[in-house]
Order: C-alpha cells, then structure tokens, then sequence
C-alpha cells in the first residue's frame, strides 16, 4: 500500500460532472490537499459528501496523482464499496479529505509485519 498522505481541513468541489467509471477529474481548488503521486508511492484518501450537516459520506476513494486542479490514478469506491458504491456525481460535489478505517488498518497490518506495536 502506498504511504497515506494527510492535511487538516481540507476540502473542495467537483468542477465537472463526472460518471460512475470516471478515474480523472477536476476539481475547483487543490489547496490544502496534499500531493499525491504514484511515481512517489504516496496517495491520499477522501470522499464524495453530501450538503448536510455534519454531511453523509457517499463514497470514499483513493487519489493516485495531483497535478494542479486535475486529480488523477483515482481509484474509486475504495471502503465498504456496498454502502458507499462509485457513482456518477454532479458538478459542484464536495469533496473532504478524512481518516478512514481501512487506512488506520493498513498501518496496524505493516507494523506488525514488521515487528512494531500500535497503541
């Protein structure tokens, strides 16, 4: 698994309506995001909301690459695919970087391989 990249509160919106299959799009602003890129090993996770609050989560997916407002090597649906499937989603979608589940697993599954304890 590539190292999981972070930032504090970031967030944005689809600047594009994209499909269900969509695995490139663009997004109104990449400040605050980190830059992912595979040729690194480094990706980050977020996710499609909704405009409640606190906003339901749609879907989570992973971003591969960044290069300016265009975020690429997106792998979509990535935690609980059943209850959070890909879908095709409207410009203006928000879009928030979070900690999820599968991510903080990944790190107690590699300590563990080699060796070390989580707290």
């Amino acid at each position: 698994m590539p190292e999981q990249l972070f930032a504090n509160v970031a967030s944005t919106t689809l600047n594009g309506a994209i499909t269900n299959t969509a695995t490139t799009w663009t997004v109104t602003s990449s400040a605050n995001f980190p830059t992912a890129s595979l040729t690194l090993d480094r990706e980050f996770r977020a996710a499609f909301v909704d405009a409640s609050v606190p906003p339901n989560v749609l879907e989570y997916f992973s971003v591969g690459n960044v290069s300016g407002t265009t975020w690429s090597d997106v792998t979509r649906a990535v935690e609980d695919p059943t209850r959070f499937p890909a879908a095709s989603r409207a410009t203006g979608t928000r879009v928030v970087m979070l900690v999820t589940r599968g991510v903080l697993e990944s790190f107690e599954r590699r300590s563990r391989t080699v060796g070390h304890n989580v707290l």
